[in-house]
């Protein structure tokens, strides 16, 4: 049976100096790395009473990407905890090592700083390897509020807080039928026509959904330009 990759991160430079940083990080989130061969590392996480933690074995097996050094994550067992274990070594990496599909550019352009890495990790955890990100904001659906992030083939949403907070609205850009924008003195409003009805996200900062907007009719005419273009 194939073991689950719990997580994969993308880390910029070639394969040996990615994993020297990551067995760094691990000491120093507390954990005990060992090199676990060619292209592999291995993270024993210590049992601990006083933060109710159990003895952990992470496994980081790493390959090349384009864009660097791809890592794929996994544990000898099926417990719980695995991931926070993973986050605590990710918060411990280098800034800027990381990839996280334009995701810290977006957010800077709207004026957001997206500081902790879980909430980074949150949204980049459901993108596809290609996929990137064109545009950020934040702002209010329905009972949740959170990060509205477009990338060049879907609208997202995110709840705020953990991982369990998640991903509340998740759109192809194919499905939106149509996309508006107000504007007020308390901010801006989002309006999607889906087939499903119509949705709303308010309480957007000044030029957030602008932007968004924006990014999405670049991202549609690019597709259509693509798809025009005669074969050979």
């Amino acid at each position: 049976m194939a073991v689950a990759v719990l997580v994969r991160w993308t880390v910029l430079g070639d394969v040996e100096a990615a994993l020297r940083l990551v067995i760094r990080a691990a000491a120093d989130a507390g954990f005990s790395p060992e090199d676990g061969g060619v292209a592999e590392v291995c993270v024993r996480v210590p049992r601990s009473l006083f933060w109710r933690r159990r003895a952990a074995r992470l496994t980081g097996s790493a390959s090349a990407s384009a864009r660097g050094t791809e890592i794929s994550w996994t544990a000898d067992d099926q417990g719980t905890g695995h991931l926070e274990h993973l986050l605590g070594i990710e918060e411990k990496l280098p800034e800027g090592v990381v990839y996280y599909h334009g995701l810290l550019s977006a957010a800077a352009r709207a004026g957001l700083v997206l500081g902790e890495v879980k909430e980074r990790r949150n949204v980049v955890g459901v993108l596809g390897r290609n996929e990137s990100v064109r545009a950020v904001g934040h702002g209010q659906l329905g009972d949740h509020r959170g990060y509205v992030v477009l990338t060049g083939t879907r609208f997202l949403v995110f709840g705020d807080g953990d991982a369990s907070a998640g991903l509340v609205l998740d759109v192809p850009h194919g499905s939106i039928q149509g996309i508006s924008l107000g504007k007020k003195t308390a901010g801006e409003t989002l309006r999607l026509v889906l087939p499903a009805g119509e949705r709303e996200i308010s309480g957007l900062g000044h030029g957030e959904g602008h932007g968004i907007i924006k990014s999405y009719r670049q991202a549609v005419a690019e597709s259509e330009r693509y798809t025009a273009r005669p074969p050979g």
